[in-house]
């Protein structure tokens, strides 16, 4: 039975079958406009309408298990994908390798269980989804039902969603105490998880010595304020260097627009919001957002401008070495021609152009803005002399020049996302880089590389982490300075998922070596040219994956060195393949954990403390202490730093 079919303004009746039987249901998208698989329809790079969904599957199997079955059986996935405590669905390229996938699965004995295997339905474009449901409550609701309905969404348009709640959710509360105090509550809420989870997977009852009296040896529900003390951030408003917009429709119908999202893509929402005002963004940073909405409703609308300077005048930059005069006719012209076309990226319908922009900045007073567009249907001449207004427009002399941007950059994105090959970064002026200073080093980085969006945040947590290392080798004495306590430790530094080199480099005068390894090339470039910058030499860094350089780099080391690792990943944390090489090397014996997200991470550090096994070989790394460092204040989110120590369960029985 293929999906009903409509005319194009019709509303989609496939979402109420998208739950019913299996994909001998659907055939093709209808023909309606609002259909939620119209994204199949629209002729861009999607597998899910040759999708199969696998039942009985063994509780323990993973992505890696099920990859490897399906290679045995000679098929072709394009895409795995297991819910939790539910089923795996596995997306294909061709009707052909799913119908082949299902002959060969469906009653396949795996692991002692017959898997029951069958097609399933795409999965739903999330905001066409919300407005069928919508759709078909108000169309089926009683009169005055539905007149109720009207009367609230008309209040609700009046009175929007804030983006300030969105944003920066803890900004009706005062920085000191009540911020502070809500986050390291919730900083000692998921140690409490974290210890719970830890003790579930490893039973053995390591003594207080061996957790040096730590918040895993607690006994209380509740664990106290001492278990991670926290720092606050020097800043408590407009600390972000980085800040991501997109460009889109506001909730008046404006467009485009530059601003804060209204809400996730898969809630249904695709409206956007002005960030002005919003606390967590500097002055400048708000600034450059300004002139870049005047620079989009210039190039939407030149006609209202031909009064303005920018078109009357001369610009100060000749666009590509016309005259002039034909300068004034061919800036006026271009943008009355590329008007007719540019309109704001609909991500529903995976049409249009402006996307987003992204906005850096540091201490040194450089500044970056890079504008995203699709090219969608734009010719290489009209990006050309896109590229000559907008470099026009903010260089010295046009309406943009009070951005005071040190360089600019638009890209070109040939595919849906910003995926490695499928987009273009043409540098219009500067050279694409910042350069910031922290901790007394200055820092070159490149345009999508890491660094902590809070400098001075950054570096107190940067102290923390020094303070905690040598700690590891030089216990504090009662009277101690921590701050002023700095010496070299006979010891290497693994510095993994080491970005642009901060934390390796900010604690290379306290070890005899450093080692970081970083999966961005581009990153590694500019950590490597941090340490020359400055004159540290005995930093060494690696691009590739961190599960397959680790052994090689350990093997290369001296046989007496003492190896203490730091591990900084990203919010969703490390790749499982990571902390196997970190059980296997032996010689690992201390390991700092920087936590952007600890909740997330707790699964790595579950796999850190599992007793023994084929798969963990080596003795685990239990958590021993914490601390956290407020490096986002007006927001949930803290940065807490775990120290982990190998324990062996023999060498505790041994002392006890």
């Amino acid at each position: 039975m293929e999906c009903s079919k409509g005319s194009v303004n019709s509303a989609c009746e496939c979402w109420k079958l998208k739950d019913t039987g299996g994909i001998s249901e659907f055939k093709s998208p209808c023909s309606s406009t609002n259909c939620i698989y119209a994204y199949i329809r629209a002729g861009h790079t999607s597998f899910e309408q040759y999708k199969i969904q696998i039942e009985n599957l063994y509780r323990f199997a993973s992505t890696k298990v099920v990859k490897k079955l399906l290679t045995s059986l000679e098929l072709k996935p394009s895409k795995v994908k297991i819910i939790h405590k539910g089923p795996c669905f596995i997306s294909f390229r061709s009707s052909e390798d799913r119908d082949q996938a299902v002959t060969k699965l469906n009653g396949y004995v795996f692991k002692g269980l017959t898997l029951k295997v069958r097609t399933a339905r795409p999965a739903a474009d999330p905001a066409l989804l919300k407005r069928a449901q919508e759709a078909d409550e108000t169309n089926n609701t009683p009169v005055e039902k539905r007149a109720r309905i009207d009367e609230m969404e008309s209040e609700s348009s009046q009175n929007p969603v804030n983006p300030i709640d969105l944003v920066a959710p803890l900004w009706r509360l005062a920085y000191n105490p009540d911020q502070i105090q809500a986050k390291q509550e919730t900083a000692l809420s998921h140690l409490a998880k974290l210890r719970s989870t830890v003790r579930k997977v490893n039973t053995f009852r390591y003594c207080n010595t061996c957790l040096r009296t730590g918040f895993m040896s607690s006994k209380s529900i509740r664990l106290a304020e001492e278990f991670c003390p926290i720092n606050r951030s020097p800043v408590e408003t407009g600390y972000r260097n980085k800040a991501e917009f997109t460009i889109g429709q506001d909730g008046e119908g404006k467009s485009p627009v530059v601003g804060c999202r209204l809400g996730k893509y898969c809630k249904g929402s695709t409206r956007v919001a002005s960030p002005s005002g919003l606390p967590i963004f500097s002055e400048s940073i708000l600034n450059v957002v300004c002139h870049l909405q005047g620079f989009l409703d210039f190039i939407s609308n030149p006609e209202t401008f031909s009064d303005h300077s920018f078109v009357v005048s001369s610009p100060t930059l000749s666009l590509r070495g016309t005259s002039e005069k034909e300068n004034q006719t061919s800036l006026k012209d271009q943008a009355l021609a590329l008007s007719r076309k540019l309109l704001s990226y609909d991500l529903i319908s995976r049409s249009g152009h402006w996307s987003s922009a992204l906005v850096r900045e540091t201490r040194m007073n450089d500044r970056l803005l890079r504008v995203e567009l699709h090219r969608d249907n734009l010719t290489d001449t009209e990006i050309s002399d896109l590229q000559d207004i907008i470099k026009a427009w903010f260089s010295p002399g046009g309406p943009g020049e009070a951005a005071q941007l040190s360089s600019l950059c638009l890209s070109v994105l040939s595919g849906v996302s910003r995926a490695p090959g499928s987009f273009t970064d043409n540098i219009l002026f500067g050279n694409g880089t910042l350069t910031e200073l922290c901790c007394g080093l200055r820092f070159t980085i490149s345009m999508d590389a890491f660094f902590q969006v809070n400098t001075p945040a950054a570096e107190i947590l940067y102290n923390v982490i020094k303070e905690r290392c040598l700690n590891l080798f030089d216990p504090p004495k009662v009277g101690d300075d921590a701050a002023t306590k700095t010496h070299k430790i006979d010891a290497v530094l693994l510095d993994i998922c080491c970005g642009t080199g901060t934390i390796g480099l900010c604690l290379a005068e306290c070890f005899e070596s450093v080692f970081g390894i970083e999966l961005v090339p581009a990153a590694v470039e500019n950590a490597r040219h941090n340490a020359e910058l400055n004159g540290i030499t005995n930093a060494k860094f690696l691009a590739g994956r961190a599960e397959l350089l680790l052994t090689d780099v350990i093997r290369g080391l001296a046989p007496d060195k003492q190896i203490v690792a730091i591990l900084d990943p990203p919010r969703a944390g490390v790749h499982p393949g990571v902390i196997e090489v970190l059980r296997r090397c032996s010689r690992i014996r201390h390991l700092i954990f920087v936590a952007c997200d600890l909740a997330a991470a707790i699964p790595n550090f579950v796999s850190l403390a599992r007793p023994p096994s084929k798969k963990f070989i080596g003795d685990p790394f239990l958590p021993t202490s914490a601390c956290c460092v407020d490096l986002f204040p007006q927001t949930p989110n803290i940065e807490v730093v775990v120290v982990l120590e190998r324990l062996s369960a023999r060498d505790c029985e041994k002392e006890h």
